[in-house]
């Protein structure tokens, strides 16, 4: 169960529902597109499902149109969103077109890069869409090797290192969130982990100079 904002003439309301279908898929919009599409169209892999003056955007994959609603992204409400790469469908390659053409920045998933991989990470252009903001990312280790998709208990820690090594030529600071079952104890594992394996400078116990 989940909270779920429904838009409608600027009114935010809220309802408790079942959330983020995954046999389904969400396209938020602004008031500069116009649907190509509406509820119980089938469409298949390409077929234009949204346009605007100088852009479409097409459909990632077929099937039944099960709901089209118009997303209000106003100067008060747009602030709050982000966009992530996820794990079956929309790589980072695909976020980062989307970024582009409303600019909303992009939270790396970097687990789920590894699911559903892009020809490479496009660090700076995922950096720049943040702006003057601090980037956010996602990190976690898969359950195992059957099981990739799922999350750890815990953090593999020479995965870690190995990723913090390949941005830190980029000299840019970022905000890290782990995704692990064990929560505060997976946390504080690997910061136990890195101090031993590694000679990072920390500042406090969450945060660190990767030098």
């Amino acid at each position: 169960m989940g909270k779920f904002v429904n838009i409608k003439d600027n009114d935010f309301e809220s309802t408790l529902c079942e959330f983020l279908d995954p046999d389904l898929v969400y396209v938020p919009y602004d008031k500069s597109y116009k649907l190509c599409i509406k509820d119980g169209d089938k469409v298949c892999f390409n077929d234009a499902i949204l346009k605007s003056d100088n852009n479409t955007i097409y459909s990632p994959v077929s099937g039944e149109i099960k709901g089209a609603t118009r997303m209000i992204c106003d100067s008060e409400y747009r602030p709050c969103i982000v966009i992530e790469n996820d794990d079956k469908i929309f790589n980072v390659s695909d976020v980062l077109k989307i970024s582009k053409d409303t600019g909303i920045p992009v939270v790396l998933d970097y687990h789920h890069h590894l699911c559903n991989k892009s020809s490479n990470i496009d660090y700076p252009k995922i950096f720049k869409s943040w702006k003057s903001q601090t980037p956010k990312m996602h990190f976690s280790s898969s359950k195992n090797k059957r099981e990739f998709r799922a999350h750890n208990d815990y953090i593999n820690s020479n995965d870690f290192i190995d990723f913090l090594e390949n941005i830190k030529i980029y000299n840019q600071d970022i905000d890290i969130m782990l995704e692990a079952k064990t929560k505060d104890e997976a946390l504080f594992r690997l910061v136990r982990e890195l101090k031993y394996k590694t000679n990072y400078k920390f500042i406090n116990d969450t945060t660190f100079i990767v030098e």
